[in-house]
């Protein structure tokens, strides 16, 4: 593919990027990938705060009632505000298309976030692929596929996909069709397709269904390249070709709009002006960010190990090139980043999420600025410098003390260090590259060997961070977040109920506290399809309104409980129209009755977690206030020490005084792999 450029140095060729049959097993591999990097731990019981609890709440409405989404079907108390989108009934505060996605796999394979998770894998591996075909136009196949399964790799990626921190289903889902209508729309450019066009624009209006406004990027980049190729400045979009792209886009995206706006007028005008609320702040208050927020704050969560200076050089060059070139490929991709840098940093409201539809046109950037680099000093050598910044930076720290001569206006550049820096030392290494091409006339064979050194200095500094730091930044993400992923309490309890309750029942959830990363109600909603709320048990307005009344509680509690929770729940449930004696311990439990101090450990019950985790529930009495204990797991591999935490029960610790037995979770090894359990000081009689 080498040839020389409009620029009359060496560069790579523009080609078609229609599919070909060499590009499947390329594609193939992808997936395959993709499986590889986010199937392992993908059904993990822990739903995490906001965005996932929220999301799969929603998406177990969607499974009851398609055409309906909604957190709560409807309330037993008045007092809600119809627009709470944590509580409320109705749920478009965002579109509904992920929704209907992760409940029609739900209803093939069983109420599990896996449902859910499936369609944010299928959208993160969609975008690799069409990242794949983009930039293959400007690659060999192997190093594009390279590339795009960096894109795959990234920590961010890994954990939108696995459901932690930000966005997870929608922003995954969003992605995907992004990166495919701009494949779609380059095809339309190329072969000046009708039925490209229109293909173009029903993908985008899918995007639209996932994410509302951050899907119009193609629809704006469409716009763009028709002017363009009106004004000569590039093979562009043809004027009439608009008319299928806006039809087939209006087809799919307007319909449930309208659907929002006459079913629920009032939420819907609320949910239109909290999606523009994002640019005047007025909508998430607690995310107003700075307007240079986004290449510091925003690009270290998403691009996470890369430097920070790293998507300006990869961007600035892509832009270059689209102006020398005039490349449809470089020219529309220019635009996708720089439209939505532009639009993100406008907006006062900066959420990691929110930008990820533009990481894939970064990683293509960065993927042509590596080869390019070859025959081009000036390019080699800042990028050399882009890469190295952090070592640089750490090495010459007045580097980056330099921030705070900037303006005030500069204010998370000044407060933040990395971007400062790594601009200087670019800049720094850029000057050099020029007096090495200046030099390029007199010592031609000297510069020849020179910029091939600096491009094989670029090509390697570039696969070590993509194919090597990478992989290990994942890694340690995952090891961060291994322990945590296990910590669902509302599963097992869950999904008893939802199998031994008539679907009008209402579960009181006795806890006095969330679990470490979710919302416990949202999940125990999720989880058993009742309507679920934390407060004290009110058996008459249950009655009064036709429910049967349940309690979900670690406490053992004076009614019959529902059968077919697992001894290793974390969390028991009770009939509330059943007065009973406290129950006894559950079958199934290993029996300990071993004393410390005011504290007896009855027994206890595990199950399998991961490989190198056990979830174990530990019952316990306490005669004064509960304290910490410790626990000793002897197994076939050694022994390991854990702390049994009578707070982590959700409970308030006071209330557990006296009880007849209340539960502690705890993570220890695998089930298989234990012996016995100690306590640490403790004794079989008092």
């Amino acid at each position: 593919m080498a040839d020389r450029g409009v620029d009359g140095r060496p560069g790579l060729t523009y080609t078609a990027i229609s599919m070909r049959r060499a590009d499947l097993p390329w594609i193939g591999l992808l997936a395959i990938w993709g499986l590889w990097i986010y199937w392992p731990g993908l059904d993990h019981p822990s739903l995490w705060n906001w965005d996932e609890s929220i999301h799969m709440a929603v998406a177990r409405g969607v499974y009851a009632t398609f055409f309906t989404p909604h957190v709560y079907a409807h309330h037993l108390y008045p007092g809600y505000a119809f627009n709470d989108w944590v509580n409320g009934e109705i749920w478009i505060h965002k579109p509904v298309l992920p929704f209907w996605l992760g409940a029609a796999v739900m209803h093939l394979i069983g109420i599990t976030p896996l449902g859910l998770r499936l369609a944010s894998l299928a959208g993160m591996v969609l975008a690799g692929a069409c990242l794949y075909l983009l930039l293959r136009s400007l690659a060999p196949r192997a190093w594009a596929a390279a590339v795009s399964a960096a894109f795959m790799g990234l920590p961010f990626a890994w954990k939108m996909v696995q459901g932690y921190q930000f966005g997870d289903v929608t922003d995954c889902t969003l992605v995907g069709f992004v990166v495919l209508a701009f494949w779609l729309l380059l095809r339309t450019i190329e072969t000046d397709s009708p039925w490209l066009a229109a293909a173009a624009g029903a993908v985008t209006g899918l995007g639209f269904l996932c994410k509302s406004a951050l899907a119009l990027t193609p629809l704006g980049a469409a716009i763009a390249m028709a002017v363009l190729g009106s004004r000569g400045f590039c093979q562009g979009l043809r004027w009439r070709r608009l008319v299928p792209f806006l039809g087939a886009f209006l087809l799919l995206a307007l319909p449930w709009e309208i659907v929002c706006a006459i079913r629920w007028p009032a939420l819907n005008k609320v949910e239109v002006l909290h999606t523009f609320g994002h640019l005047t702040g007025k909508s998430v208050e607690n995310w107003i960010r700075p307007w240079d927020a986004l290449f510091n704050e925003i690009d270290e969560a998403e691009l996470a190990p890369w430097p920070l200076v790293l998507p300006l050089v990869a961007a600035g060059w892509l832009a270059i090139r689209a102006v020398r070139r005039r490349e449809p490929v470089a020219v529309l991709v220019t635009l996708w980043i720089g439209a939505e840098w532009l639009v993100l940093t406008l907006a006062r409201v900066k959420v990691p999420a929110i930008a990820w539809t533009v990481v894939p046109a970064v990683c293509l950037a960065l993927g042509v600025a590596v080869l390019d680099a070859f025959g081009r000093p000036a390019l080699a050598v800042a990028l050399v410098g882009a890469l190295g910044a952090p070592r640089i930076a750490q090495a010459l720290p007045s580097l980056g003390r330099a921030r705070f001569h900037l303006p005030h206006f500069f204010f998370e550049t000044r407060s933040r260090p990395g971007l400062v820096a790594g601009v200087l030392i670019v800049l720094a290494c850029l000057g050099m590259g020029l007096l090495l091409q200046a030099l390029r006339r007199r010592m031609p064979r000297a510069s020849l060997g020179g910029s091939l050194l600096l491009g094989a200095a670029g090509l390697a500094l570039a696969s070590w961070l993509l194919f090597v730091r990478t992989p290990e930044a994942r890694a340690e993400a995952g090891a961060a977040l291994e322990v945590q992923s296990l910590m669902g309490y509302e599963r097992d309890v869950g999904l008893a109920l939802g199998r031994a309750t008539p679907e009008k029942s209402v579960v009181f959830l006795g806890t006095d506290r969330e679990p470490p990363s979710g919302f416990a109600v949202q999940n125990l909603l999720f989880w058993s399809g009742r309507t679920t709320y934390r407060r004290a048990p009110d058996p008459t307005t249950a009655h009064r309104l036709g429910y049967h009344p349940y309690l979900v509680s670690p406490v053992a509690q004076p009614f019959r409980e529902v059968p077919g929770v697992p001894a290793s729940s974390w969390l028991r449930a009770y009939d509330l129209d059943a007065p009973a004696p406290p129950p006894p311990l559950p079958p199934g439990l290993s029996p300990l009755g071993v004393w410390a101090g005011d504290m007896q450990v009855l027994g206890f019950a595990a199950a399998p977690g991961d490989r190198s985790h056990g979830r174990y529930a530990f019952y316990l009495h306490a005669e004064g206030a509960p304290g910490r204990l410790s626990i000793l797991f002897r197994t076939r591999k050694g022994v390991e020490a854990a702390t049994l935490d009578p707070g982590e029960s959700l409970a308030s610790v006071y209330s557990l005084s006296g009880k007849p037995w209340f539960i502690v979770p705890l993570l220890g090894p695998p089930p298989e792999q234990l012996l016995s359990v100690e306590v640490r000081g403790g004794r079989t009689s008092r």
